[in-house]
């Protein structure tokens, strides 16, 4: 496996994530004021989207009738405003949790890919 520069990984690549997760919480009737639209058609791209960008720490979710699908994903971050808990029918927020590598020595998964991927 290489990485973007083409740059071979070694072969403990693997052992390195081993241990890494991430994980949600819900918050229904909740979003965040100025998320960024994301085109995601099911909640879980939507979740990936936002785990694959270093500056999400969450997304909305939305099911209200009449919502464009290319609407339905909204990534939160820095970049957004405040949390409305309970003022938003249909939406719910998911807050990204990112835990760190146990047993490893390694940071979290943003800086990992950073590091060992050399993703933009």
């Amino acid at each position: 496996m290489s990485n973007k520069a083409g740059r071979q990984l070694g072969s403990n690549f693997s052992d390195i994530f081993t241990g890494c997760r991430v994980s949600w919480t819900t918050e229904e009737n909740t979003d965040i004021l100025n998320g960024e639209v994301n085109s995601a058609d099911c909640v879980e791209d939507c979740q990936s989207a936002c785990i694959n960008n270093a500056s999400c720490d969450g997304v909305d979710w939305d099911l209200n009738p009449g919502v464009q699908g290319s609407r339905r994903c909204l990534l939160s971050g820095p970049w957004s405003g405040g949390k409305r808990p309970g003022q938003a029918a249909g939406i719910t927020h998911y807050n990204l949790i990112r835990n760190y590598c146990t047993g490893k020595n390694c940071t979290s998964w943003h800086k990992l890919q950073y590091r060992y991927l050399n993703f933009s």
